[in-house]
């Protein structure tokens, strides 16, 4: 059976923005008659070379007017419609945890340069600057070093993940229809914590959604600001979701929430007063009393302080 002929998007493979190339509505035409053709799988997409639009071209990153040949067609990767229209897998990013790359409902390995690129604009995005990418990525060369390096790795992954990689003249973005993990964490987790209500809770997955961090093995320091940020966030989700299921009575998840919150960070004080809550609402007076009593040893131990006002008086209250 054949894919339903519709009007291709295209999307310039990375060879400096590929300035200059034309297309005809001949090409295009052959295009879509290509997309319509018995065998081709939907989501496939067809790779025409197109003609360069002259023989020279200006080099807008030279910063002059140097003028250099360009006599090999350009590859441009012509997509069908959505991905939901075409009834294939949406790409999918996962970045919590570890990395991982869906392409074609199947996993793609690429290199850690490549990874760095994805993250950084999926983290930083939807439009970077190329120029920003380049020094973001290699800040220790030559502009034209780095740019050099973001032609070379731009083009791997359009390789492995035709599409999957925007070119916009001097900018940069992924394909919108790409799903990230984190941006769907930080949707659920701001559900949690602005609206905990029953129906809400029920969908949660904290197993496979609040206990990690975005790429904790990474040493990169672009990663650091979004990296902290969605930390907290998950904290906080921990949190508001050992309260509202110990509400539900449901205690062993609520401690499991609890005590996660507390193993990603020691010293966090809302973290502990979770368990205190949820130890309160089972009647185990004891057990927050002496979940309270570590903490306040602990946070002496280690940064000279003691617990809040608010937390004691939460325990005394109930003892």
């Amino acid at each position: 059976m054949s894919t339903p002929a519709v009007a291709p998007t295209i999307h310039p493979t990375s060879h400096e923005g590929c300035p200059g190339t034309t297309t005809t509505a001949h090409e295009l035409d052959a295009a879509r008659s290509l997309l319509d053709t018995p065998g081709q799988a939907p989501g496939d997409g067809v790779v025409l070379h197109l003609r360069p639009a002259s023989r020279w071209t200006w080099w807008p990153e030279t910063g002059s007017d140097h003028l250099r040949a360009q006599a090999d067609p350009v590859p441009v990767t012509v997509l069908p419609g959505p991905a939901s229209e075409r009834g294939v897998t949406p790409p999918t990013l996962s970045i919590v945890g570890g990395f991982q790359l869906g392409f074609r409902g199947q996993p793609v390995r690429v290199s850690h340069m490549v990874q760095r690129l994805l993250v950084l604009l999926a983290c930083h995005g939807p439009h970077l600057d190329r120029s920003q990418v380049a020094g973001t990525l290699w800040p220790e060369v030559t502009e034209a070093r780095s740019r050099g390096n973001l032609r070379t790795v731009a083009y791997r992954l359009q390789q492995r993940a035709p599409g999957l990689l925007v070119n916009e003249g001097q900018t940069m973005s992924l394909h919108p229809e790409l799903r990230v993990d984190m941006d769907d964490v930080t949707v659920l987790a701001r559900i949690l914590v602005e609206d905990p209500s029953e129906e809400r809770v029920q969908v949660i997955d904290m197993q496979r959604y609040l206990l990690d961090d975005v790429l904790p093995a990474w040493d990169e320091d672009w990663l650091d600001g979004v990296r902290f940020r969605y930390r907290q966030m998950r904290l906080a989700a921990l949190e508001c979701l050992a309260v509202r299921l110990s509400v539900m009575r449901r205690y062993v998840q609520a401690m499991d929430a609890a005590l996660a919150a507390v193993h990603a960070d020691p010293l966090r004080e809302s973290a502990h007063e979770a368990v205190i809550v949820v130890c309160l609402a089972q009647g185990n007076r004891n057990d927050a009393l002496r979940h309270f009593r570590g903490y306040r040893s602990r946070l002496r131990d280690e940064l000279g302080l003691d617990p809040s006002p608010r937390i004691e008086s939460l325990l005394w209250e109930a003892v």
